[in-house]
C-alpha cells in the first residue's frame, strides 16, 4: 500500500461517536424510472429503476418516524414540499448492498438530506429485496449496477420536477458492499474478468467459490447461468467495460468487495476524491483483501477502519421484531452501537462531500 496516498485510521468507534442533532426537515418521494436501453430480466419491457429520493423539506414540515419491513428508516415526511425559492442542491447517488434496497441505507440518505443534499437511491433490479424475488443475474452480473447509476442520473437531470433543483457541478456517489463496488465503478474502477468468458469453472475459482449469504440459488445453478447464451452472454461481454461517469465528482464507499477482481491500472487512474470505510471484523468485504488494497491503488484515497465492526453495521437499525427474525443483518457484536456509528459515519459523509464538492448553500 502506498502510504503517500492513503490515510489509514484504526478508529475505536465508542470514543466520541455520538449522533448528530437533527437540523432541517427531510422529505421522501418515489420515482418510477426505467432504462429502455436494457431489458428487464423478470418481465417484458425495459429495465426498472425504482428510485427513492430524500431531500431537504420546507421549513416547518411536520415529520414522523418510519419503519419499513425489518428496518427503522428514520424521520421524514413522504411527499413533503421542497423549500420555497430557486435554490439548487448537490446530488448524491446511493447504491445499496447485495440483496438490499434503497431503504436499507435510509440513515445515510437522511443525514445527507438534512445537510442540504438531494439523495437518489435506486433499487438494483434482480438484486433487491424491494422486488418480489431475487434473480441470479442481479447477484452475478455486477457491472449492470453502475449502468443503473448512469441511467438514473440521466433520468434525474431530465425530470421536469427535479432538474432545476440539482446543482450539476456537485454530484457524488455513495454505496455499501456491492454498492461500494458500484460507486467505485462509476468513478472509473473496472473489472478484470472478461477472459473467463463462458467457462463456469473459471468463474467458480475466481468468485463464485463463496456465494453471499443472501444468495437464494446454488453453485450449480449459478454455473449453468454463466454458461448460458442469450442476454447473460451479452452482458458478460461488457463485464470489463468502463462505466466511468465524468459528471460524478466524489465517491464515499462503505465495505467494498471484489478487491482482487478490480483492474489495478483503472484504480490508479481514478481522478476524483474517494473515501473508503470498513469494519475491522468484516467477514464479507475482508479489509486486507478488499478495502486496504483498493485504497492503496487509488491516488489520494482516504481509508478508515472501524475497530470491532462487522459488515452489516452499515445497514439501518432493526426493529425489535427484525432483530429477533434476522440476527445476521441486524444484531452487532457486543460493544458496537449501530446508532452511534451511523451518527458518526453520516457526519463524515457530509464533511467528505463538502470538502470534495463544495458546501451546500445555506
Amino acid at each position: 500500500m502506498n502510504s503517500k496516498y492513503v490515510f489509514l485510521v484504526l478508529v475505536p468507534i465508542m470514543a466520541g461517536a455520538c449522533a448528530r442533532e437533527r437540523s432541517g426537515p427531510v422529505g421522501l418521494q418515489f420515482r418510477h424510472y426505467s432504462d429502455p436501453s436494457r431489458r428487464s430480466w423478470s418481465a417484458s419491457g425495459p429495465r426498472p429503476l425504482e428510485t427513492l429520493l430524500w431531500y431537504p423539506a420546507k421549513p416547518g414540515t411536520r415529520q414522523s418516524a418510519h419503519t419499513v419491513s425489518i428496518f427503522k428508516t428514520g424521520v421524514y415526511t413522504v411527499g413533503a414540499a421542497f423549500p420555497d425559492g430557486a435554490r439548487k442542491y448537490p446530488l448524491i447517488l446511493l447504491s445499496h448492498g447485495i440483496g438490499g434496497s434503497a431503504y436499507s441505507l435510509a440513515w445515510l440518505a437522511e443525514a445527507l438530506a438534512r445537510e442540504g443534499y438531494i439523495v437518489a437511491a435506486v433499487n438494483h433490479h434482480g438484486n433487491t429485496g424491494a422486488e418480489p424475488r431475487y434473480l441470479m443475474q442481479g447477484f452475478i452480473l455486477w457491472w449492470e449496477r453502475p449502468q443503473d447509476i448512469k441511467a438514473l442520473l440521466d433520468r434525474l437531470l431530465a425530470d421536469e420536477s427535479l432538474r432545476d433543483r440539482i446543482d450539476r457541478e456537485r454530484i457524488g456517489v455513495a454505496g455499501f458492499s456491492l454498492g461500494g463496488y458500484t460507486a467505485l465503478s462509476a468513478v472509473g474502477a473496472r473489472l478484470a474478468i472478461r477472459a473467463w468468458g463462458h467457462d463456469p469453472n473459471r468463474w467458480e475459482r475466481g468468485t463464485l467459490g463463496r456465494l453471499p449469504p443472501e444468495a437464494n440459488f446454488s453453485m450449480e445453478e449459478a454455473k449453468r447461468m454463466i454458461g448460458s447464451d442469450g442476454p447473460v452472454a451479452e452482458s458478460i461481454k461488457r463485464a470489463d467495460d468502463s462505466y466511468l461517469d465524468g459528471r460524478i465528482k466524489a465517491a464515499f464507499v462503505m465495505a467494498p468487495p471484489l478487491g482482487p477482481l478490480l483492474d489495478a491500472e483503472s484504480l490508479g487512474k481514478i481522478g476524483v476524491p474517494v473515501k473508503i470505510l470498513v469494519g475491522s471484523r468484516d467477514d464479507q468485504a475482508v479489509p486486507k483483501e478488499d478495502a486496504i488494497p483498493i485504497a492503496g491503488r487509488i491516488p489520494g484515497a482516504e481509508l478508515e477502519i472501524l475497530e470491532g465492526v462487522g459488515h452489516y453495521v452499515f445497514l439501518c437499525e432493526g426493529t425489535l421484531m427484525g432483530k429477533l427474525a434476522d440476527r445476521r443483518h441486524l444484531v452487532d457484536a457486543g460493544g458496537v452501537d449501530r446508532a452511534k456509528i451511523h451518527g458518526r459515519v453520516g457526519r463524515e459523509a457530509c464533511e467528505f462531500f463538502a470538502r470534495s464538492m463544495g458546501k451546500a448553500s445555506p
